[in-house]
């Protein structure tokens, strides 16, 4: 070898040292992803004449560098390629339809892809020591880039859980924690939230000595948003019952505070009602939510349905139509529930059956709201067995004594 062979090769060398050098400043820096493939990108034009270089992450679906391709072509590419041959490390011809890529080399760790460079053509005296010092940079971005992602990743994993947990907090004060018993009535209910915060609301209210409020919510989505919208439309249930004179006028406050607060962007079905334990009457309004079902004594099964539509959907409520229900003398069942319970299905897929809930509230009408519970969410765990709940499912009942 000589003089000038052994001076060039020490130079390319010192070279590549600096360029392993600054990669590593910018790691230990945790520089941003875009500076790493800038400094890779600039030893290979500097270096090895290549014009044209891209680098595709894809965990994160990101890609560096210019990419005249469709990304969608690319990535076909990517998929076809002899898995037993791209593990080689090395460099990987690339067919003419990709327009200027000569050369690939994919970065694995275990058995998956984390990266794909690709370059224009090197040049012709290239070595095999320059190919493997590029296969080693490329290594190393990747993986640093990859590890990048990941750390993100897991920065945001643990953001969402501290999220979801400040928000099942809330959910859990805005859920009432126990419900009046006496003997001229009792409640009960059954909450299970299909994720830590569900979208599933109710609500219990003493009025006066002869009257109670209770009613029930399905928001649309889950987590902090739809803890967020619990916890505002409860204030504003709890502040407008006292001073509005009908079920109608106080659904359509809470529509406008809903639609004002999301605009139109989170609805919900809703049904509250009203029982006045000296007439005896039910007064009502279903706003877009599964007809809770009114049991009487004598087996006369009354869907509740009577209302509106949806509340958050529109400014100003379409008419909304009270209903009004006198049970008599007779002592009556009021169960309410959210979509949870009739979404369910077993492993046939099977959709669980409201008569079901039915059948137990008939078989059990002496038992008190608690016991029936018991007995419907018994009922609702052996036709589910272990699959998983697809919703949540909220359940109110009041007994009427």
């Amino acid at each position: 070898m000589t003089i000038h062979e052994i001076t060039t090769n020490l130079l390319e060398k010192h070279h590549q040292m600096n360029c392993l050098m600054d990669v590593t400043k910018l790691i230990n820096n945790n520089s941003a992803s875009n500076l790493l493939f800038d400094k890779y990108f600039e030893f290979l034009r500097n270096i090895l004449g290549i014009e044209k270089a891209c680098l595709y992450i894809p965990r994160a679906d990101r890609w560096f560098g210019i990419v005249d391709e469709s990304t969608d072509t690319l990535k076909e590419l990517f998929d076809s390629q002899d898995t037993q041959d791209i593990k080689l490390q090395k460099l990987i011809s690339l067919p003419s339809v990709v327009e200027g890529f000569h050369s690939m080399v994919v970065v694995f760790h275990k058995e998956n892809p984390i990266a794909y460079a690709l370059f224009s053509d090197i040049k012709k005296d290239t070595s095999e020591d320059r190919s493997n010092f590029v296969i080693t940079l490329i290594n190393i971005i990747a993986v640093a880039i990859e590890n990048k992602f990941l750390f993100k990743q897991q920065i945001d994993q643990e953001k969402y859980k501290k999220e979801l947990e400040l928000a099942s907090e809330v959910q859990q004060m805005l859920i009432p924690k126990s419900l009046p018993t006496n003997n001229k009535f009792d409640a009960s209910s059954i909450y299970k939230p299909q994720q830590s915060v569900g979208g599933d609301y109710f609500d219990f209210i003493i009025l006066d000595e002869d009257r109670f409020l209770m009613c029930i919510a399905d928001i649309s989505g889950k987590g902090v948003a739809a803890a967020l919208m619990m916890s505002n439309f409860q204030a504003s249930l709890r502040s407008m019952y006292k001073r509005v004179g009908s079920l109608k006028e106080l659904v359509e406050l809470l529509n406008e505070s809903v639609y004002h607060l999301t605009l139109g962007e989170k609805i919900l079905s809703f049904f509250v009602a009203v029982f006045n334990l000296k007439t005896r009457v039910l007064n009502y309004v279903n706003a877009g939510h599964n007809p809770p079902l009114l049991i009487l004594q004598d087996k006369t099964v009354e869907p509740l349905s009577t209302g509106t539509t949806l509340l958050g959907v529109f400014d100003k409520l379409p008419p909304v139509e009270e209903g009004i229900f006198d049970i008599g003398t007779q002592e009556a069942v009021l169960i309410t529930y959210t979509d949870g319970l009739t979404d369910l299905s077993n492993y046939r897929g099977e959709y669980f059956p409201e008569q079901r809930a039915i059948n137990i509230i008939l078989e059990n009408f002496d038992e008190c709201a608690s016991v029936i519970n018991k007995k419907i969410m018994k009922e609702i765990e052996d036709f589910a067995l272990d699959i998983e709940y697809p919703d949540d499912i909220a359940i109110l009942t009041c007994k009427i004594k």
